[in-house]
């Protein structure tokens, strides 16, 4: 395809590059694609945070180290749940340390909703 095919959709007239009408519009699959990537983005956005309907402050002492965290997740619990452990990570060394620190008692528990 050369500069002055018929099938191109930029015209050239003496060197200079002109853009017609025709080449400022997408093509109907680039708009249906771009459509498709912004409505998944938004479901998957939508989706995410209504699932989070519940938040939680947990703080844990354990084997002498105090560690705050905070949570959300569907449930109180849940979000307590996954406060105390993401809390147990920095203090507690080890699988086994980390499973003990999961069950111990926290210190201090703060949800809303």
């Amino acid at each position: 395809m050369g500069p002055h095919d018929s099938a191109q959709r930029v015209e050239y007239c003496m060197g200079i590059q002109h853009i017609t009408p025709e080449s400022q519009l997408m093509k109907p699959a680039t708009r249906l694609t771009l459509f498709a990537a912004v409505a998944l983005g938004a479901f998957l956005l939508y989706s995410t945070l209504a699932a989070q309907k519940s938040a939680c402050n947990v703080c844990v002492s354990f084997k002498g180290s105090h560690n705050c965290a905070h949570a959300t997740a569907e449930t109180p619990k849940e979000a307590t749940k996954s406060a105390q452990t993401t809390a147990c990570g920095p203090i507690a060394k080890g699988m086994a340390e980390s499973i003990e620190c999961d069950n111990v008692v926290p210190e201090e528990v703060k949800c809303d909703k």
